[in-house]
């Protein structure tokens, strides 16, 4: 088994359509994150 780092990752996005797609290209990524969102 992988010992993969949790990453923490702050997204500042005022598009809430590309913030959603963000948070899925994360998700199928390989690398453990938790993603803050804000917007501007």
């Amino acid at each position: 088994m992988e010992n993969l780092k949790l990453v923490e990752i702050l997204l500042i996005e005022d598009n809430p359509g590309n913030a959603r797609f963000m948070q899925e290209a994360l998700k199928d990524g390989k690398v453990k994150n938790i993603l803050h969102i804000i917007d501007d």
